[in-house]
């Protein structure tokens, strides 16, 4: 569902109808892209939080992305 809605407002956004405020980098922004990366002054800032099971069984593609989170995460302790 979540998906689904960031798609809608990507679609608005690229079509001019409106705005899409959203993460740095979570929407591609690049030289093919009709949309552009403004930052907020003054800055706001977000706690975001990477949540599963305990014992989750992932697929490869989400155990990979989760490598990844845990990799670029700066204060990732497992122990907790």
């Amino acid at each position: 569902m979540e998906l689904r809605v960031l798609r809608y407002f990507l679609s608005v956004a690229r079509e001019g109808l409106g705005c899409l405020l959203a993460f740095d980098r979570l929407v591609d922004t690049g030289p093919d892209s009709p949309l552009c990366f403004r930052p907020l002054t003054p800055p706001l800032h977000s706690r975001l939080f990477f949540v599963w099971k305990k014992y989750a069984m992932f697929s490869p593609a989400a155990e990979a992305l989760l490598d990844e989170v845990k990799s670029r995460m700066c204060l990732w302790n497992p122990a907790r």
